[in-house]
C-alpha cells in the first residue's frame, strides 16, 4: 500500500503506475508517477514509486497555483466563463491562506 493522498485539486483518488517514456524503444526503461484518475494532474516521472508518492503527497501551494494557471491557459477557449471564474476563485482562496 502506498498511502496516496487524494488529489489536491479535485479530491479524487490517485494511482501510482509505471510508464515507458521512450514509447517502447528497445533501450527503454520504466519511470514511476502518480496521477489523479479524474483531472489527470500528476507528478513527473521518477526512478522509484516511493519518490513519486512522496512528491505527490507533499506538493506545495506554488505547484497548485501553477496547475490552476496552466488549466486556465491551456483550456481558455474551451471552458465556460463560469468554470474559468471558479478556477480563479479557487486560485484567490489559495493565495489568501
Amino acid at each position: 500500500m502506498n498511502n496516496l493522498k487524494p488529489c489536491h485539486f479535485c479530491g479524487a483518488r490517485a494511482e501510482a503506475y509505471a510508464f515507458d517514456p521512450t514509447c517502447g524503444s528497445p533501450l527503454g526503461y520504466l519511470l514511476r508517477k502518480v496521477e489523479c484518475v479524474i483531472c489527470n494532474s500528476g507528478t513527473s516521472g521518477f526512478d522509484t514509486e516511493e519518490l513519486a508518492v512522496k512528491v505527490w503527497n507533499t506538493r506545495t501551494l506554488d505547484t497548485k497555483i501553477k496547475h490552476i494557471d496552466g488549466l486556465i491557459e491551456e483550456r481558455y477557449n474551451f471552458i465556460s466563463d463560469e468554470y474559468r471564474k471558479g478556477l480563479m476563485d479557487v486560485r484567490k482562496i489559495l493565495l489568501e491562506d
